[in-house]
């Protein structure tokens, strides 16, 4: 190699083993489950059901086959406990109310939005997926839902209330889990000249979408389940089937 040509970053980290060694699936087992630290002052969920049900998966089907087979979100849900999210996320996203119908565990949004982004999927395919009985089996697993499933527009609903703030938070709380089960060699209190700049993707912006449907009609306010206009001319359209959908659609109409 010549002298004056930059190593990559794999050939770096093969240049430094004793950094990687605390990575190793026998030495990361030790700490496992890496646990989501929860604000104690952030109240309980206001919404006492779900209609999905996270669990932990825990890790005993990490090994070296399935390292080389699981995808890095099959990896992430197996070393991380997202468990303690619900009440943040449970904050910004639902309302106390007793209106409408039981909404999925924010959890299992979350993961479920995480696997879409992963695999830059559309929505629609995403819960293709999840419904699909084979294919989703593994994605049912990992994100708790069995038979009931959100709506293309209850999904977009629930990305919508999940802001770059909010991300940007939940990021710097996985960073936090690293730092205290030792498995980033710099904390955050070190002294000043042994100090190393560590962040996550700060590149996450709401895009130039306005949402808007041409097809939206006075009737697409109505009560759910009711008709979508789009279907009806054969385009793409939504389900239609909770009042979620008619959030995004009055965003549509109203869009400048």
């Amino acid at each position: 190699m010549s002298a004056g040509k930059k190593l990559t970053a794999i050939q770096k980290r093969a240049q430094n083993a004793e950094t990687l060694a605390p990575f190793s699936l026998d030495h990361l087992k030790r700490a496992l489950p890496l646990v989501f630290p929860r604000d104690p002052n952030l109240p309980p969920s206001p919404k006492p059901r779900y209609r999905s049900a996270y669990r932990y998966l825990g890790f005993d089907d990490l090994d070296a086959e399935t390292l080389e087979t699981f995808s890095p979100f099959e990896i992430a849900v197996r070393l991380f406990n997202y468990g303690p999210l619900e009440p943040l996320l449970a904050a910004h996203i639902y309302e106390p109310s007793a209106k409408g119908q039981i909404p999925f565990h924010p959890v299992s949004m979350y993961l479920l939005s995480l696997y879409r982004r992963e695999r830059s999927l559309s929505r629609h395919e995403v819960l293709r997926i999840l419904r699909h009985p084979t294919d989703g089996q593994s994605l049912r697993r990992c994100t708790g839902f069995e038979d009931d499933f959100p709506s293309e527009s209850g999904l977009r609903y629930f990305e919508g209330q999940l802001t770059p703030e909010l991300q940007q938070e939940i990021n710097a709380l996985q960073i936090d889990v690293l730092y205290q089960t030792g498995l980033l060699p710099v904390k955050p209190d070190a002294k000043e000249e042994e100090q190393a700049t560590l962040s996550f993707d700060g590149m996450l912006h709401q895009a130039r979408s306005h949402m808007r449907c041409s097809s939206v009609k006075a009737g697409c306010y109505e009560p759910a389940p009711r008709p979508c206009p789009a279907k009806q001319k054969g385009k793409q359209g939504c389900d239609c089937d909770d009042a979620a959908c008619a959030d995004v659609c009055r965003h549509a109409q109203h869009a400048g």
